[in-house]
């Protein structure tokens, strides 16, 4: 996973060594893209999706992308929920060569001085999770939970 907080992921993918970075990857989870529906992103032999968020303030924010290389189209699919705090994508089993298909949700959480912070995130994602668990055997969750624990016990 790829954490981009400084420039957003426009003016990033536009770097050499940005491209180079991912080249070795099948599969990219990005966090804090930093777009918006009017950013396009283009990256030889790459497909990516996004959730954006819907902005606050004129400066862009958060946002989640999941890419992945071209060749793997007909193996991924976009599960779309309304939770705007994870993109979820299915990778199939006939590509990974398993007994059923992986679910991978790319997370980003809002801290909680943010203006998108979202009272109970931790449950929402847990909503979301016990929906797709109905009928995915294997979920993965991967990104920004933007938690820390201090003096309070992990779990």
């Amino acid at each position: 996973m790829l954490n981009l907080t400084c420039c957003g992921l426009v003016r990033k993918s536009q770097y050499p060594e940005f491209i180079k970075l991912i080249s070795d990857h099948d599969i990219i989870c990005l966090t804090e893209t930093k777009t918006d529906n009017f950013d396009n992103i283009n990256i030889p032999e790459y497909t990516f999706k996004f959730k954006n968020r819907k902005s606050h303030s004129r400066v862009k924010s958060g946002g989640i992308a999941f890419g992945y290389k071209n060749e793997m189209s007909k193996y991924i699919h976009i599960i779309e929920t309304k939770s705007s705090l994870v993109l979820w994508a299915k990778i199939s089993a006939d590509f990974l060569q398993t007994d059923e298909d992986l679910v991978i949700g790319n997370v980003y959480i809002p801290p909680e001085n943010s203006l998108y912070k979202i009272t109970d995130a931790l449950n929402e994602l847990e909503q979301e999770l016990l929906k797709l668990s109905a009928n995915f055997k294997y979920i993965m969750l991967v990104g920004d939970f933007n938690s820390r624990t201090a003096s309070d016990i992990d779990f």
